[in-house]
């Protein structure tokens, strides 16, 4: 029943009920993993305004005067969690609110919170914040495919490809993207096949390897023109 509480699970609970052909059920747990992760990232500039003054007047200085105002109030090597988590919160709400344009305007802040979390400590959930800003380079307009591979290679090699989510991730967006059948089979074998190797990343594995099932059973779906594209 407390796993009810875990977005990343609602999350997972859409995709399959989609899978199956239950949209309503679907909409129902992706709206419900948009609700857990808003409260995420509420409580997250909750806790950033609690440790420095002047978000508010950052925020609406633009995105310059933002990094500067995290250059300036997050110095220590234990503000990258509280950093790092509070833009996972924010970009995954965004990512649940992609017909919200002012929510959508908001990844450039996403982007800087994980960004000084990462000149802080890199090691952070290994390395998650390199998942997080692959992600995006992926799936942004424009993207740099090249310069998202290399954010890519970053995560996985932070936890050794023992956490399965960033070899999920990869083969979902980034394979897809580039059009590269061959990489999405094999990652997706990977993780399926992966032994027990993270104890402490127990659940976020089985997730990852319900998740590959689903999209090996999809191939032929995100590998035909226009297929595949979206977050």
């Amino acid at each position: 029943e407390a796993l009810l509480g875990d977005p990343v699970v609602a999350r997972d609970l859409a995709e399959d009920a989609e899978f199956r052909g239950d949209v309503s059920v679907g909409e129902y747990h992706r709206e419900r993993a948009k609700y857990l992760y808003q409260r995420a990232k509420d409580l997250g500039v909750y806790l950033l305004q609690l440790e420095a003054d002047g978000m508010e007047e950052a925020v609406a200085g633009g995105v310059g005067a933002f990094e500067e105002w995290l250059r300036k109030s997050f110095k220590k090597k234990e503000h990258a969690e509280m950093l790092l988590w509070a833009g996972y919160a924010w970009g995954n709400w965004i990512n649940g609110s992609k017909d919200n344009m002012a929510a959508v305007a908001d990844l450039p802040y996403v982007k800087a919170l994980v960004q000084r979390s990462l000149e802080l400590d890199d090691t952070i959930f290994y390395g998650a914040g390199y998942l997080m800003l692959a992600m995006i380079a992926t799936n942004e307009m424009g993207a740099d495919l090249d310069a998202a591979r290399a954010l890519w290679d970053k995560a996985i090699a932070g936890n050794g490809r023992r956490a399965l989510l960033p070899l999920l991730n990869m083969g979902r967006h980034y394979a897809v993207k580039r059009g590269d059948r061959d990489l999405f089979v094999s990652l997706m074998v990977e993780v399926l096949e992966a032994p027990d190797l993270l104890p402490e990343g127990r659940l976020s594995n089985m997730i990852a390897k319900r998740r590959a099932a689903r999209y090996l059973a999809q191939v032929d779906e995100f590998f035909i023109p226009g297929g595949g594209d979206d977050l």
